[in-house]
């Protein structure tokens, strides 16, 4: 399992409409990637700026909803870090810099796993809330959310 972790204010727009890529922040030339994780407690780098951690993101995010994670199948995003970053054309400082940050903030990049593709709903195996203990499952009519 691949977990793509957000904030859970987003979670009915992506129960609509899927993932995708993100445009935010990218050099000219460089395509846009949908980020997850096989860590299966948390990714450091998804607040980096703001909350480090998933008891500070936990803090920040509990006012908008709190956080949410999709699981999915491996295959969705089957590009490592060292193969996504050349397949999305990620220049070089770019890379060095994320991953340098991402070590001082304990991620670990080798986990991570990218996709130039959006992922559809039905392909989401499973939809999880955090509660600032645990991971708990989402009511299956959220799939459905208008």
């Amino acid at each position: 399992m691949i977990y793509h972790y957000t904030k859970a204010i987003s979670l009915p727009s992506i129960m609509r409409h899927g993932l995708k890529p993100s445009n935010l922040l990218l050099a000219p030339g460089e395509k846009a990637v949908l980020w997850f994780t096989t860590n299966d407690r948390w990714e450091n780098t998804v607040f980096a700026l703001d909350a480090p951690s998933l008891p500070e993101a936990y803090q920040k995010m509990s006012s908008l909803g709190g956080l949410a994670r999709i699981g999915c199948d491996e295959s969705i995003a089957p590009h490592r870090w060292k193969e996504i970053k050349e397949i999305a054309s990620i220049p070089y400082h770019m890379a060095a810099h994320l991953y340098s940050s991402a070590i001082e903030l304990g991620s670990r990049p080798g986990e991570w796993r990218g996709t130039l593709e959006g992922v559809p709903v039905d392909h989401f195996k499973q939809v999880e809330i955090y509660d600032g203990q645990k991971w708990i499952c989402t009511s299956p009519s959220l799939k459905f959310a208008a």
